[in-house]
């Protein structure tokens, strides 16, 4: 019968939060392009357009209309919750825990 032990279990847990925590790091730093710890609509536009809708351009193409910027639209209103345009690093990584940005941005270009 295996046996796991208390400060086994805790380090395992502990190990896979600090992996998230570098991961979700990562990925605001990827988006912030100013390097002011918060991240703009600009921010996000540029990110989407830039490295998550390729591939994706038959779906693009189908719907004659800026899904990117709807995109970006429905990520601020989840993100943004004080509406002043910027998504800060707590909001993001609070958020970044049960979510993507890449898993975000493919639910809303793989169509129903």
């Amino acid at each position: 019968k295996p046996e796991v032990k208390l400060e086994e279990m805790v380090a395992n847990v502990l190990a896979a939060h600090d992996e998230r925590n570098v991961e979700t790091a990562k990925a605001f730093w990827e988006i912030d392009s100013d390097r002011k710890g918060r991240i703009s609509r600009a921010d996000v536009e540029k990110h989407i357009r830039r490295y998550l809708v390729r591939g994706r351009s038959d779906y693009m193409e189908s719907l004659k209309a800026d899904v990117v910027v709807d995109m970006v639209d429905r990520f601020m209103d989840k993100l943004d919750a004080n509406k002043d345009g910027l998504i800060s690093w707590q909001a993001f990584s609070e958020w970044n825990r049960s979510n993507t940005v890449e898993s975000f941005v493919g639910s809303s270009c793989d169509g129903p």
